[in-house]
């Protein structure tokens, strides 16, 4: 494929940190990487970085080859320590040829000297990782084929799966995920009588997941351009009966002593949010899947805790492919990993 036609949305689960004492810098690298798609986050501080490091590794790391007295060179050991192949570019504010031959020794993929070409630093970055994705590929079971029947709600389809079928796609690409979109309760059942292989589902009393990948709080909505929060008779757009975001939704009113009435009711995700949106009522959702046009409702604007609800995995009895769990593996991790500073950014 060539780079010209190369279709961004393959990078959306991709991050990339920069990490440079100009602001200036971070921003302007930042904004170029998330036209293409890229997930980004900066820091002005090796300290902040390192801190970031231990929550979420990145895909790829532009560094100063100084941050506030702190060595790039470290930095660079510290990336390479982790053992995940990630491309290291370091930046030089001025030709220096020994500290370029020594990160180049450490391992770093290139050095770049300002002023910076953000166009072909993206350009060679995206071939790294494309490279890196072949690395390891050729190293996590690329011949794995066949069919994977996969259910998750559409809330979860919606924010999750283009990251996981993009990192799937790209270690597994034998592999065709089919995907089907239901409530939790009728996936549950679904894998559990072996018509889906796995499925991310609503943990809860009646939802026995195997393996627990999330606890995500549930976050009051409204929208960011109306006042419809305020009204003395709240109109709620919330989900279908048996769903445990409505039932905490109705829960937490009902211990208020809130006046209430159910403007909204459907299964479908896009529909109450477009109902908040719209302004025309409250909802309630997981931070999550927090969209841009809302707006959180919090204790200081007079609504009461929802809670935490947990997210899931359940798969088919019996004994489970290998396809299976490698895509298991994938839900857990991109899901688990998913930093609330980014989440909001995006």
């Amino acid at each position: 494929m060539s780079d010209d036609i190369y279709p961004s949305y393959l990078n959306r689960d991709r991050l990339v940190h920069i990490v440079d004492a100009d602001i200036h810098i971070c921003e302007t690298l930042s904004v170029l990487f998330r036209i293409e798609g890229y997930q980004t986050a900066f820091s002005v501080e090796a300290g902040n970085f390192l801190a970031a490091l231990e929550r979420r590794r990145p895909d790829v790391v532009i560094a100063n080859a100084n941050v506030g007295g702190e060595s790039g060179l470290l930095l660079l050991r510290k990336v390479r320590a982790m053992r995940g192949g990630t491309p290291v570019f370091i930046l030089l504010d001025a030709p220096d040829v020994a500290t370029a031959v020594a990160v180049m020794k450490e391992g770093a993929s290139d050095v770049v000297i300002k002023p910076v070409d953000g166009e072909r630093l993206i350009e060679y970055a995206r071939r790294i990782v494309n490279l890196n994705d072949e690395a390891v590929a050729a190293f996590t079971k690329p011949e794995l084929t066949g069919t994977l029947r996969f259910g998750t709600p559409d809330d979860y389809a919606d924010r999750f799966l283009p990251e996981i079928l993009a990192r799937f796609s790209r270690t597994h690409p034998l592999v065709t995920v089919n995907v089907d979109c239901a409530q939790s309760g009728q996936l549950f059942e679904r894998a559990r009588h072996g018509e889906l292989d796995l499925a991310l589902v609503t943990a809860c009393s009646e939802i026995f997941a195997d393996e627990i990948v999330r606890t995500e709080p549930l976050v009051w909505v409204t929208s960011a351009r109306h006042s419809v929060h305020m009204l003395d008779t709240l109109p709620i757009a919330i989900s279908h009966t048996g769903c445990e975001w409505r039932a905490l939704t109705i829960s937490a009113l009902e211990r208020q002593g809130r006046k209430y009435r159910i403007a909204y009711s459907s299964p479908n995700s896009n529909a109450v949010n477009a109902a908040v949106l719209a302004g025309l009522a409250v909802g309630s959702v997981p931070e999550i899947c927090v969209r841009p046009g809302m707006r959180i409702l919090s204790e200081k604007d007079g609504f009461p805790t929802l809670g935490s609800f947990r997210l899931g995995i359940v798969h088919r009895p019996g004994r489970r492919s290998s396809a299976a769990e490698a895509l298991g593996q994938h839900i857990s991790e991109s899901i688990s990993n998913i930093p609330r500073q980014l989440m909001a950014a995006e």
